[in-house]
């Protein structure tokens, strides 16, 4: 198990440093930029992995996940980000997900195998473990290659 949950952190890592390439010198006004397509902005996909983290970090602990107002912002099937009026400030969301890497890293480290095999989520039928997998993972990556665009967006738009 442990290998795996070095995997884990490493992948985590990992998803800050590109995170933070990919967010590198955009304002905040820059990551409200929407694309001409059905997608969100830059803001909304780094808000979005926040408060995934969040959430993965309650379901290591046990503990509240993320902030019910800010997931109604920026969790799954909430409205596209089109004024920036509910946003939060870009610089805030990526020193707040820097700020969860020591605790979900703790997390990780200190959970039982038993734990990790325990039942989330019934009707899905996933333990926590498939869910760290699937959030710290599958769902990060996603998103986080939604940020290439992204970029490219804000820096054709100065």
């Amino acid at each position: 198990m442990s290998d795996l949950i070095e995997s884990y952190i490493k992948n985590l890592n990992f998803h800050n440093r590109v995170i933070g390439m990919r967010t590198e010198g955009i304002t905040h006004e820059e990551s409200l930029l929407q694309l001409p397509i059905p997608a969100n902005c830059l803001n909304w996909q780094i808000g979005h992995i926040l408060v995934y983290r969040e959430d993965v970090l309650g379901i290591i602990t046990g503990e509240d996940g993320s902030d019910p107002a800010e997931f109604a912002i920026y969790g799954a099937g909430s409205p596209a980000m089109t004024d920036g009026a509910n946003a939060i400030d870009l610089d805030t969301l990526k020193s707040r997900i820097l700020a969860l890497t020591e605790p979900l890293e703790q997390a990780l480290r200190s959970a039982s195998a038993e734990h990790f095999a325990k039942m989330h989520n019934e009707e899905r039928q996933m333990t926590v473990d498939d869910m760290v997998r699937f959030y710290l993972m599958f769902h990060e990556a996603y998103h986080i290659g939604q940020l290439e665009v992204l970029k490219e967006l804000a820096e054709q738009n100065r």
